[in-house]
């Protein structure tokens, strides 16, 4: 029994420990509920803070991307506002030269009437001829292009001091001047220093004077009359993203001889030369052909090496240059329309089809080039090394750009740069939108937030809608949007299939399907050849310029076809048969275009590229 009672005792005091454990343990529990509540509340309070900030920069975004529209549009009209008020200018000083042209001959009119009327009329006429209208006349040029009078004397005997820096503007108002004075009764010519005999009329030379003093001082008089060498850079002109808003005013005026190029002397080879923007290369050029007593039939005889030999080539395309250009105006191209029309493209349009592709950072090595529309047509993989383009969306991106290019004959004004160009019944041609249609397309889907990562990725029309390996998931990426936002996600999908049309969403499946495909990535680069280890091999010669050697092989858009000539036949033939209609202009219409033709021999062309 004794042993029983301890054995209570110690229960008893167990329980008791236990009981203010259990009590302990219960205010600390509830301390931690309390202190966890806190915080929860806390959590609620920043969520909403992180929610509101998040609004914020997302309305900060929109007006922002709202406000580089609007400034872009701004500055296009102000362009158009520019070329306008110069073009006004210019009829304005048209107008006021004939208005004095016609008050010279009635001067002159009224002076033969006093003649006949009066012995003194020979005096009044010469003092009216040599001093007034003289002097007036002469006084333009300076008025027009900011020149001061200085040393005037009591006598009459003055002497113009042009202030004016700029001799180009010197030049084209004084042609304009010549065009004036050849009217007049006088036979005066412009010169810097003249003197005037006193006048006995002032009031008709203060009226000359004040006619001249009330046209506007501008440099943007002689816009058209002046210009500068291609290729050369000036400050305050149009600036590099102008191109494609502007628009593209034509090639460079060049008239091209009646004979044949065989017969061309060697100033009218240098000529075209100048024209092609090889001026540079003038020097050795005549040194060349100058013994030879027909230098075109020389040039044309002349192969590819000889000529980089020749005329100590800078650039190695411009090798090329000259063969295509030398082909295409001696006619040995045969019965080829596309590279007829591609010739009518210089190296301007090609700065302006960057612009238009998405890839304006590389027209620094196209302009060193001296790039044009042929050499686009017979662009090679090897010319990629040298135009210093190294990634497989470039690459991808330049060919779908030609691709369309071809299908429209090269014509210039061919690309949707704006929704603004279309009618209100008229449907949209996304192949034929241009990179800054497609950030429109993106602040019209509300992803205006990341239109800017859009820029220099090379993402236009026609790469959307001929590249079966551009797809919804490789837009994602460069528009850097995260991974982690599915939803985003989700929307830049379903715009993008409701885009493109389920025809070709289909096809791009299928092609991600098949056997051996290698999507696209941001990071893919083309493979660079190795070069041999005999590097004096000898180079082929090319003779008479002949297109078809292996010297033009390997296009990076081949010749003919649907330019899937790197898929397996069945996604191939697939995608030759999502469309037979031509005429429309739906998305799909622009397949058929490229899958009529026989496909080309040059069928290794994505051969060379690898991921990295």
């Amino acid at each position: 029994r004794h042993d029983t009672d301890e054995r209570l005792r110690r229960l008893q005091k167990d329980k008791e420990s236990l009981a203010l454990q259990v009590k302990t343990l219960t205010e600390h529990m509830q301390t931690q509920s309390t202190k966890i509540s806190e915080l929860e509340n806390m959590i609620k309070e920043k969520n909403q803070l992180l929610s509101n900030a998040e609004d914020l920069l997302q309305r900060e975004m929109l007006s922002r991307s709202s406000l580089e529209t609007q400034k872009l549009e701004l500055m296009s009209a102000m362009s158009e506002l520019k070329l306008q008020q110069a073009a006004l200018e210019r009829e304005n000083l048209e107008l006021r030269t004939t208005f004095v042209t016609n008050s010279v001959a009635s001067s002159g009119l009224f002076n033969g009437n006093l003649a006949n009327g009066s012995g003194s009329g020979s005096a009044i006429t010469n003092v009216l001829n040599n001093n007034s209208i003289t002097s007036s006349l002469l006084r333009r040029p300076q008025i027009i292009t900011n020149t001061r009078m200085v040393g005037i004397t009591s006598s009459g005997s003055s002497t113009a001091t042009d202030s004016n820096a700029n001799p180009k503007r010197n030049v084209a108002f004084e042609n304009r001047d010549n065009g004036v004075l050849e009217h007049g009764e006088g036979g005066v010519q412009p010169t810097r220093s003249f003197t005037p005999q006193p006048s006995p009329s002032p009031s008709m030379s203060h009226k000359l004077k004040n006619i001249f003093g009330k046209i506007k001082r501008s440099n943007s008089g002689t816009l058209d009359d002046i210009t500068t060498p291609e290729g050369e850079f000036k400050r305050g002109g149009v600036r590099a993203t102008a191109g494609a808003r502007l628009g593209w005013s034509g090639t460079t005026p060049y008239r091209k001889p009646d004979k044949p190029f065989r017969e061309w002397d060697v100033d009218t080879i240098c000529h075209w030369f100048e024209h092609l923007g090889l001026n540079m290369y003038e020097e050795d050029l005549r040194k060349w052909i100058k013994s030879s007593t027909t230098p075109g039939s020389e040039l044309m005889k002349a192969s590819p090496v000889d000529i980089e030999k020749e005329l100590s080539l800078r650039n190695p395309l411009h090798r090329k240059k000259i063969v295509l250009a030398i082909a295409d105006i001696s006619g040995t191209v045969g019965d080829d329309g596309l590279f007829e029309n591609a010739g009518k493209l210089d190296s301007t349009w090609v700065q302006r089809w960057l612009d238009d592709v998405g890839l304006p950072q590389y027209k620094e090595p196209f302009m060193a080039a001296r790039m044009d529309g042929r050499m686009l047509h017979k662009l090679t993989m090897d010319d990629l090394g040298h135009l210093q383009i190294s990634s497989c969306l470039h690459v991808a991106s330049i060919r779908r750009g030609i691709q369309l290019m071809r299908n429209e004959k090269w014509n210039p004004d061919c690309h949707i740069r704006r929704p603004l160009q279309l009618g209100l019944n008229a449907k949209d041609d996304v192949r034929l939108w241009t990179s800054q249609r497609v950030h429109e397309w993106l602040r019209a889907v509300d992803l205006a937030e990341y239109a800017p990562n859009l820029r220099g990725s090379g993402v236009h029309g026609a790469l959307m809608i001929f590249e079966v390996k551009f797809t919804a998931e490789l837009f994602a990426d460069l528009l850097n949007i995260p991974s982690s936002k599915t939803l985003l996600r989700r929307h830049l999908a379903t715009h993008f299939k409701e885009l493109l049309g389920r025809d070709i969403i289909q096809v791009k499946r299928e092609a991600e399907n098949t056997l051996g495909f290698q999507p696209l990535t941001i990071t893919a680069k083309i493979k660079t050849p190795k070069k041999s280890q005999f590097s004096l091999k000898r180079k082929k010669s090319n003779k008479g310029g002949n297109l078809g050697g292996d010297e033009w092989s390997d296009y990076v858009c081949p010749m003919g076809g649907s330019g899937q000539e790197h898929l397996p036949p069945a996604s191939s033939s697939a995608y030759d048969q999502t469309s037979t209609n031509q005429g429309s202009n739906t998305p799909i219409s622009a397949l058929s275009a490229f899958t009529s033709n026989a496909s080309s021999p040059n069928t290794n062309i994505v051969t060379s590229i690898a991921v990295s």
